[in-house]
């Protein structure tokens, strides 16, 4: 293996172990999941070191290192999930997920008492990792004992990729409704690099599964071909990192705002539902919210959100969420960047805005940003405002 292919092998390795400084030396106080993320690339650090050791044919630092292997590996999703749910759902490191580690714990203490207890474990690992002789009557009852740990690793791992992916996926989405329920801008809130983190998040996974159950073996034997995954997880960690490093807002904000919504709610100018006279029948509500945004155009409040439109009708944010949903089909966040969106379309067409620039008819339509304005007017009108704009001038 020449020297540029070594590099590439261990690339996977220093990438994690960057990030795991990076994300380590955030403050815990200013963001945990961030922080905690760190040990998720502590534990893929030493996984792809194993791999490099294997691959580059290190045979004593591969037999030490292999504990530490089914240790890592069979910790990186869990820590992963785990590191999910503090951006979704949970403020603490809840002591609770440790017994999602127990099954690496278990394994790589077995694994290495095992070849503690060997008298030549140098050639178990020479071959049955290397040649991949298999087992044979005349082996010793610790290598078939290994081996046996070794299969049920396996197992575990592929197990794991499909629980811990279908359980991250399944918290993301309810925390990226609760945001677009809530929150009239969601950008830098929800996990919107999420839809591209669990695409490369399924395509790790894949690979790793491939690269588990057919063996590291498979891709030593063949010249060149280990460098393949090497690319795809050395690029995989390198944006996971990346986005996760990015991302500042978590459930705690979350949580913070709607103590926030709680606490107008319990103020004395809060009329809520259980007041006869001035709780307002759907029908009332709807009208009530289509006026507020129609007339007084409260939509150009930038970063509005649901619980500011509920004290002005004094109502709970539940309702007029349910609303919204109900009647218009959309959340909170759709239907206020609707009405942005006609705004900023009733601004093009006037000749009292042609001197604008991007930047100001975001502002006075409620956008925070030029950049947000284009995402989002791209997405409901399936193109950019500037084509739109160009369109209006040429018809």
């Amino acid at each position: 293996m020449s020297f540029s292919e070594e590099v590439l092998v261990f690339a996977p390795m220093y990438i994690s172990l960057f990030w795991a400084i990076v994300l380590l030396l955030e403050s815990k106080k200013n963001n945990r999941a961030t922080h905690f993320l760190g040990y998720f690339m502590i534990a893929a650090s030493i996984v792809y070191l194993s791999h490099a050791a294997f691959f580059t044919r290190h045979f004593t630092a591969y037999l030490l290192l292999d504990s530490f292997y089914v240790l890592s590996s069979l910790m990186v999703y869990p820590l992963f999930y785990w590191y999910i749910k503090l951006l979704t759902s949970e403020t603490l490191c809840n002591q609770k997920n440790l017994w999602h580690l127990l099954p690496a714990l278990l394994l790589s203490v077995v694994t290495a008492i095992t070849y503690l207890l060997m008298d030549n474990p140098d050639i178990y690992i020479l071959d049955n990792m290397y040649r991949q002789k298999g087992l044979l009557v005349n082996d010793t009852y610790l290598w078939k004992t290994q081996h046996f740990f070794y299969v049920v690793t396996r197992v575990i791992f592929f197990m794991q990729v499909v629980i811990y992916l279908y359980l991250g996926q399944r918290k993301i989405r309810l925390y990226n409704r609760q945001v677009e329920e809530f929150y009239s801008n969601v950008e830098g809130r929800n996990i919107g690099w999420a839809n591209w983190l669990l695409f490369i998040f399924s395509a790790t996974a894949f690979m790793s599964a491939t690269v588990n159950f057919i063996g590291r073996t498979f891709f030593s034997e063949k010249e060149g071909l280990v460098l393949f995954p090497a690319l795809v997880f050395s690029s995989s960690l390198f944006v996971i990192g990346f986005l996760g490093v990015r991302q500042r807002h978590s459930v705690l904000d979350f949580q913070l705002d709607e103590t926030e919504n709680v606490k107008l709610s319990n103020s004395d100018e809060f009329i809520g539902p259980e007041n006869e006279l001035q709780n307002p029948t759907f029908t009332m509500l709807r009208r009530r919210l289509i006026s507020l945004f129609e007339e007084k155009k409260i939509f150009t409040t930038p970063d509005l959100k649901i619980n500011q439109v509920g004290l002005l009708l004094k109502t709970n944010r539940t309702y007029i969420s349910n609303l919204i949903n109900d009647e218009f089909g959309c959340s909170f966040s759709d239907y206020v960047n609707r009405y942005r969106v006609d705004e900023v379309k009733r601004m093009f067409s006037s000749v009292e805005f042609n001197d604008f620039t991007l930047e100001q008819i975001a502002e006075k339509a409620g956008f925070t940003s030029s950049a947000a304005l284009i995402r989002i007017f791209k997405q409901f009108e399936g193109v950019t405002p500037g084509i739109y704009r160009k369109r209006l001038v040429n018809s």
